[in-house]
């Protein structure tokens, strides 16, 4: 249970870090493995794109 807890509270940090990264109208990674997980990311919280 505490887990589950930890992991939002870790997945909340990134997504505001990846929102600010989207207001700036820009992904961190263009290419390679970190697009990849940037692409997952956003579909996993579709709400951030806007």
């Amino acid at each position: 249970m505490k887990f589950i807890i930890y992991k939002k509270i870790i997945y909340f940090c990134y997504f505001n870090l990846f929102g600010l990264v989207v207001a700036l109208g820009e992904p961190p990674i263009e290419r390679g493995a970190g697009a990849r997980v940037w692409r997952v990311m956003m579909l996993d919280r579709p709400d951030v794109i806007r």
